[in-house]
């Protein structure tokens, strides 16, 4: 009798385990990567990358940190509901020097995977006279 109750106990653990991880929210890019050819010195890009709550509970954007004083990133909704969508808006303002650029935006969230990284490649060129 006591073996049934612990195996009893044991699923409804494991049960309740499996339930909480697919409500955890989680955070979809429908593009995480943004390949621009080239850039000029000294121009100013913006990007918009669309991302979806695939998860079952709400999501909440903690934060946003960028790898370059260069960058400014603003999300359009903080908290996103189930499959809600939201807008990460990159500004870009393209750095004096000339060679490859692989600048990221990192995204904190409240989804199992805490870190989402975006990130924007390509190649700055002298400004055209």
């Amino acid at each position: 009798m006591l073996r049934i109750i612990v195996l009893s106990v044991s699923f409804c653990f494991f049960c309740m385990l499996g339930v909480s991880q697919n409500e955890a929210p989680k955070i979809y890019f429908v593009e995480d990567v943004k390949h621009v050819a080239t850039l000029f010195q000294g121009a100013q890009h913006t990007y918009q990358f669309e991302f979806v709550n695939k998860g079952n509970s709400p999501l909440k954007i903690n934060d946003v940190e960028v790898s370059c004083p260069c960058i400014e990133a603003k999300v359009s909704s903080k908290t996103l509901k189930k499959n809600e969508k939201g807008i990460l808006t990159v500004k870009y303002r393209v750095p004096l020097r000339k060679g490859m650029i692989r600048e990221k935006i990192f995204i904190y969230t409240n989804s199992k995977k805490k870190k989402k990284t975006i990130k924007i490649i390509g190649k700055i060129l002298p400004n055209r006279i």
